[in-house]
């Protein structure tokens, strides 16, 4: 039996990893997106109770962010990846069991911090994986992978929890597993890579002294050409653009975490079942993976701050069509735009950080602990709203569930236009010293 069973390096290729990255996926999402709906319907939670569950995953993923890298720097990506897989496994199964309220909360937490470990861990795989494909391919393929994955998944598992609710832990336990038994199989694998030399055959010639080395492969050279910064383009420029991207990616967060746990209240009080609820959980999550691709294909957003300005102005409108509007057909186009802006501020965060001068390494940390901050503060705006704005405001007759609507509808705004007034107090800045954004 081979003494590692976690470092298959050797043996798996590119797209080995994008087979891996879906399955995973599919498992995180089928639970972490359902189990609001799930806790709803069939232990009747509140929507105070979906945003403290909300809030209860923002912390966990925060955290787990924090320590991934240097676990899967520590340890070798591929123990990491086996090892998460296998921990939220385990961690779901007593829920399966045991319908407990607070064992929900245990769930999502332990759920929440094995599955987080693993993305870093498969990311720094996949960019490490022999090939000739360029890591900003790489790196909007596998975008696309974990996003288009998870979306159509959901769309299935909705029939699927009609007929059998449970399939939202069973069906993510038994995908996880298979993860393990993929890396499993392929460590018992006899190696592949280059063939050894033909007896015989003369050894390379060592290179002259002072030579310089061999250039890097076509597609080993980094970036592509349009993915670059304009020329010339002042680090400072760069600097900003990440900074502002990086807040914009979390409040998408913000928003995002928020509308999973409300959505139960928005598609029953539509009038859907709680498998319809979930197909319309997968509009704005296949919205943004939609965007993903046309981002990565088409370059004319680039250093456009007028495009952030935009996102953010829209954005508590389509929350609030969400939210409130009762056609559903004008909550699912309001759905499908938001997952637009959604995927424009996270394609954005992660493509100026890689930009941006300094660490990417550290970049990338940061992006994930924002993402995780936006997660838990977005329910906790929610809950705190839904409780002071109808002491402070009781002509507006709000019940619990309208008022944290409304709470992150305009704390969003508020936020988003202290923002906007500082990209504009900086491009006029800019402008006056010749350098316009």
């Amino acid at each position: 039996m081979p003494a590692a069973p976690l470092s298959p390096s050797a043996r798996m290729r590119l797209p080995d990893y994008y087979v891996l990255e879906a399955l995973n996926s599919i498992g995180c999402n089928v639970f972490l997106v359902s189990v609001f709906v799930w806790a709803k319907e069939t232990l009747g939670f509140s929507d105070d109770g979906n945003l403290w569950l909300g809030i209860a995953q923002g912390v966990s993923y925060a955290v787990a962010a924090f320590f991934a890298g240097h676990l899967a720097s520590r340890l070798g990506p591929h123990r990491v990846i086996f090892s998460g897989v296998v921990l939220a496994a385990a961690a779901l199964l007593p829920l399966a069991f045991h319908h407990r309220g607070w064992l929900v909360f245990a769930t999502m937490a332990a759920y929440s911090v094995a599955s987080t470990a693993v993305w870093p861990a498969l990311e720094a795989a996949m960019t490490a994986a022999p090939g000739s494909m360029p890591t900003d391919r790489r790196v909007s393929n596998y975008n696309l992978t974990w996003s288009l994955s998870g979306s159509l998944c959901l769309f299935a598992s909705g029939a699927l929890y009609r007929r059998f609710p449970l399939s939202i832990f069973f069906l993510p336990v038994a995908i996880h597993l298979l993860e393990a038994a993929f890396l499993f199989a392929f460590a018992r694998k006899p190696p592949t890579g280059a063939q050894p030399p033909s007896p015989g055959a003369p050894p390379d010639p060592a290179p002259a002294p002072g030579a310089p080395p061999d250039p890097a492969p076509e597609g080993d050279r980094g970036q592509a050409p349009d993915l670059l910064a304009p020329p010339g383009a002042p680090p400072d420029r760069v600097r900003l653009f990440a900074k502002l991207s990086l807040f914009a990616n979390f409040m998408a967060y913000f928003a995002l975490t928020s509308l999973s746990a409300l959505m139960p209240s928005v598609g029953f009080r539509l009038g859907l079942r709680a498998d319809r609820v979930l197909w319309l959980s997968v509009v704005y999550l296949a919205a943004r993976a939609f965007s993903f691709f046309l981002f990565g294909s088409w370059t004319g957003w680039h250093y456009r701050w007028r495009w952030l300005i935009a996102a953010a102005a829209a954005a508590p409108l389509l929350l609030a069509a969400i939210f409130f509007h009762p056609s559903l057909a004008v909550v699912v186009a309001a759905e499908a735009l938001f997952g637009l802006l959604c995927g424009l501020a996270y394609f954005s965060s992660l493509y100026y950080a890689m930009e941006s001068p300094g660490d990417k390494g550290e970049g990338g940390g940061l992006h994930e602990a924002m993402i995780g901050l936006g997660m838990a503060l977005g329910p906790l705006a929610g809950i705190l709203g839904g409780r002071a704005i109808p002491h402070l405001l009781p002509g507006l007759a709000l019940d619990a569930t309208a008022a944290s609507e409304w709470a992150v509808i305009l704390l969003f705004a508020i936020v988003t236009a202290s923002g906007a007034r500082a990209i504009a107090f900086h491009h006029r800045r800019q402008n006056r010293q010749g350098n316009p954004t």
